[in-house]
C-alpha cells in the first residue's frame, strides 16, 4: 500500500464534502461521494497509477468493506478518491492492491489428480460438489480464502486452502480415501477487529474468556479444563485439536455454537483458536 501525502506544492485537505487544493482542483458531486481531480505541478511526477481509497469511516454509506475504488486520469496525471463526508486521511493504493481488493474468489475444482477431467468453478459457498461432478480428487485457488470438506453439507474432516494449486486431494487432506473433498466454503475477507467469547461448557456455561488475538495453548493460557461452545462476534477463526495450531481444525464464522462437539468435524477437544488473517 502507497500513501498519498500531499507536498507544500500540492496541498489537499478535505473537510465534510469540500475539498481545496494549491494547484487547480475540479470537482464534480456523485451519490454520496466527492470526485476529486488534482493537477500535479510541473516539478513533480505524474500518478498514472490505478488507485483506490480505503475510507476509515464507519457512516452506513460506507461500502461494508469499507472500500470505494475509482481510476486516475491519467491523461492529466490526476489524482481521483472517493470521499464520503469526513475529515479523513486518503490512502491511495495502486493497481496491484486495488486488484487483491476488487479480487472474485474463485475455487475450481476437478475430478481427478492434477487437474484432470470435468472441472467445475465456484465463488459461493458448494454443499454438495456431487451435483456438479462425480468425483474430486484436486483443485486449484485462483484467489481468496475457503474451507474444504471431506462431507457434504460442510461436515466431517476439513481444511483451509488459499492461492495455490493442490494437484492430489487426498494428500491435501491426509486422508487414505480418494475423492474426499464433497462440500466447500468461501471465506469472506475481515477488516476490522477480532472478538470471540469461549465457554467451558456446553450451552455458554462454566468459565467464559473473551479473545481478540490468536492463543496457541488454551488450557496454558486460561487455565480452563474444556473448551465446548462459543460465541464469535466478529472476524472468522480456526478451532485447533492440539496446541500450536496443529491438528484437525474447525472453521467458525460469526454467531453463537452451543456445542462445538455437535458440528460434524469428529473433534472431541480444542487445544489453540487462530484468526483467519488476510495473510493467511
Amino acid at each position: 500500500m502507497k500513501w498519498y501525502r500531499p507536498s507544500t506544492t500540492t496541498k489537499m485537505s478535505y473537510h465534510g464534502d469540500h475539498a481545496t487544493g494549491a494547484n487547480g482542483i475540479h470537482h464534480r458531486h456523485a451519490s454520496h461521494a466527492l470526485e476529486i481531480r488534482v493537477l500535479s505541478s510541473p516539478q513533480e511526477d505524474l500518478i498514472t497509477h490505478e488507485v483506490g481509497v480505503v475510507v476509515h469511516h464507519k457512516a452506513p454509506t460506507v461500502h461494508s468493506a469499507g472500500v470505494a475504488a475509482v481510476q486516475v486520469h491519467v491523461d492529466v496525471g490526476a489524482v481521483t478518491a472517493a470521499l464520503i463526508g469526513a475529515t479523513l486521511e486518503v490512502p491511495l493504493l495502486i493497481k496491484n492492491d486495488l486488484q487483491k481488493i476488487n479480487r472474485k474468489e474463485v475455487i475450481i475444482f476437478y475430478e481427478d489428480r492434477n487437474f484432470q477431467g470435468r472441472s467445475y468453478e465456484t465463488s459461493s459457498d458448494c454443499p454438495e460438489l456431487t451435483s456438479y461432478l462425480s468425483r474430486c480428487n484436486s483443485c486449484r485457488v485462483e484467489s481468496g480464502l475457503f474451507m474444504v470438506y471431506e462431507k457434504s453439507n460442510f461436515m466431517g474432516h476439513q481444511m483451509l486452502v488459499r492461492r495455490g494449486e493442490y494437484p492430489d486431494n487426498q494428500r491435501l487432506m491426509g486422508m487414505s480415501m480418494s475423492d474426499c473433498i464433497r462440500s466447500s466454503r468461501i471465506i469472506p475477507t475481515h477488516r476490522g477487529p477480532f472478538r470471540m467469547r469461549i465457554y467451558e461448557r456446553e450451552n455458554f456455561g462454566g468459565q467464559m474468556y473473551e479473545l481478540s488475538d490468536d492463543c496457541d495453548n488454551i488450557m496454558d493460557r486460561f487455565h480452563m479444563s474444556d473448551c465446548q461452545s462459543c460465541n464469535v462476534m466478529d472476524g472468522h477463526w480456526l478451532m485447533f485439536e492440539q496446541p500450536g495450531f496443529r491438528g484437525r481444525m474447525l472453521y467458525l464464522r460469526p454467531g453463537e455454537y452451543r456445542n462445538l462437539r455437535e458440528m460434524g468435524s469428529n473433534i472431541t477437544k480444542f487445544s489453540s483458536i487462530r484468526r483467519i488473517m488476510d495473510s493467511c
